[in-house]
């Protein structure tokens, strides 16, 4: 748990990549390792995320942060979790996910929207809360909540840019989730890696002067 803490706090980007496979999963982190974002969160959908999830902790070890998101039942977690998988993003709060995320003694990142979610999945044992859909609350909303709940760690996640970035930091996001806008599925499937490195990298530069 230490090891995730610590990278999420070092850089706090965690890049939401959905339809990539096994093949262009490796050259899509080494894109992002080089442009300094240590996080990678692999989401369940079309394609099924474990082939990938194994393949960068097999090419990178502790030297990346790797997870599954979209995680909806336990046994999505104790898969993901035999994978290598660091830590869980659900779009939604379930204490049974929760439950069996800290039972492998992964990072709980569970998706909530109102007070109420919030504080449900923090009392279930979630170590940061997912606040989802951010582009539809603001980084107003962030800041609001923050006010009666100072210890949450609240990662907004959906529809988070560059040029939105930095004021959901300034609003007290732990760290953020971010997807197309960084791993675009066109530019993967074009093999563009040396854009996405440049994109990364833009993202942290943005970052680094808003968090400490």
């Amino acid at each position: 748990m230490l090891n995730q803490i610590k990278v999420l706090k070092d850089m706090p980007i965690i890049a939401v990549v959905r339809g990539v496979n096994e093949n262009s999963a490796v050259k899509l982190a080494t894109a992002l390792k080089n442009g300094g974002i240590h996080s990678i969160e692999m989401t369940f959908g079309e394609i099924d995320p474990i082939p990938g999830i194994k393949a960068m902790n097999q090419k990178f070890g502790d030297e990346l942060l790797v997870g599954a998101g979209t995680v909806l039942t336990v046994d999505q977690v104790k898969r993901v979790s035999e994978a290598g998988a660091k830590f869980i993003f659900s779009p939604n709060t379930d204490e049974g996910v929760i439950k069996e995320t800290k039972k492998q003694n992964l990072f709980s990142l569970p998706g909530a929207f109102s007070p109420t979610e919030i504080v449900q999945a923090t009392n279930a044992g979630a170590d940061a809360v997912k606040v989802f859909p951010a582009s539809q609350l603001g980084p107003e909303y962030l800041k609001a909540i923050h006010a009666p709940l100072p210890d949450v760690k609240l990662v907004p996640t959906g529809g988070i840019n560059l040029e939105n970035i930095s004021s959901f930091f300034e609003k007290g996001a732990y760290a953020v989730g971010v997807g197309g806008s960084l791993v675009d599925l066109k530019t993967i499937e074009d093999e563009n890696f040396d854009r996405i490195e440049q994109t990364a990298r833009a993202y942290v530069n943005a970052v680094r002067g808003v968090v400490s």
